[in-house]
Order: structure tokens, then C-alpha cells, then sequence
């Protein structure tokens, strides 16, 4: 993560369109890891998304079982 648009943009459709806003925040992705500051940032994030509404996510399989028609 090197910028935060995408940031914002998650945040503005949660508040637009919660019914269709999808976050997952996977902290480790192979050799790639976010420091504790910005898992911080995205918890806030994650909790600003679910609040308005959006469904987050923190692996790859509940989020693929809810894309395919899981709760």
C-alpha cells in the first residue's frame, strides 16, 4: 500500500452504496506485511466501512465464500 485513494474510495462507496462495498485487509500476503501503524489505519478503516453498512473481510476464504453466495 503506497497511497491512500483506494482508502478513500472504499469509504465513500461504503457510505454511497453499503450493500455493495467489499473490504478485506489481508495483513500478510506472502512476503509482503503492513506495520503495526498501518494496520491501525485500516482497522479504522475496517470499522468506518462495516459501520456504514460495507461487509470486511480478513481472509481470502470467508471473503470468496460470501462472494459465492455464502452469508
Amino acid at each position: 500500500m503506497t497511497g491512500v485513494y483506494s482508502i478513500a474510495e472504499v469509504v465513500d462507496d461504503s457510505n454511497k452504496r453499503p450493500e455493495k462495498t467489499v473490504f478485506c485487509v489481508l495483513p500478510v500476503d506472502g512476503e509482503n506485511e503492513f506495520d503495526n501503524g498501518q494496520m491501525k489505519s485500516l482497522m479504522a478503516v475496517s470499522k468506518m466501512v462495516k459501520n456504514n453498512g460495507g461487509k470486511v473481510f480478513s481472509d481470502l476464504t470467508t471473503l470468496a465464500e460470501f462472494l459465492n453466495g455464502g452469508n
